[in-house]
């Protein structure tokens, strides 16, 4: 941590003696620019974030396996009257949603799902089986934090009661 006096780009009010080259953490008492920030390239960036246009940010994906099941059996998307599996995600701190759909196979119970690319942040996730323009299945209710860029978060197995 330089003092900032440098000739850097730093603008830190960092600690310490000596001639610090001012580009360090920018004085921030951290190891890098928050998920937002500006950036020059990934080094500015806090650890799991890289330098996307200028910005600290990141992209990551969570997946599941979703299970149908009426009274503790595995029931088929047919048995089910299923037709999608409708994932919600919806991020916490600024409740922006993102929509996922897959094909639910008629002659299937389960299947593992990989979700589109999502911001790096903190989510709700709401799994759900629909058919017919109507939820097949009560909501199954997940919390996922996605936190470095191009991370795979594993919900593991998502059981989807009939209604």
């Amino acid at each position: 941590n330089g003092n900032g006096n440098g000739n850097g780009n730093g603008n830190g009010n960092g600690n310490g003696n000596g001639n610090g080259n001012g580009n360090g953490d920018n004085g921030n008492g951290d190891n890098g620019n928050d998920p937002g920030e500006s950036c020059r390239d990934s080094s500015e960036c806090a650890a799991g974030l890289e330098c996307i246009d200028g910005v600290c940010d990141g992209e990551a994906q969570f997946s599941f396996t979703w299970v149908l099941v009426d009274e503790g059996t595995e029931v088929t998307c047919q048995e089910a009257n299923a037709e999608e599996i409708v994932v919600l995600s919806e991020r916490d701190d600024d409740s922006s949603l993102f929509i996922d759909e897959y094909d639910c196979p008629r002659d299937a119970s389960r299947n593992q799902e990989l979700t589109g690319v999502l911001p790096l942040g903190d989510y709700t996730a709401l799994i759900e089986a629909a058919g017919d323009d109507q939820s097949a299945t009560d909501l199954a209710i997940r919390e996922v934090s996605l936190e470095t860029h191009e991370q795979i978060v594993n919900l593991g197995e998502v059981e989807l009661p009939v209604e």
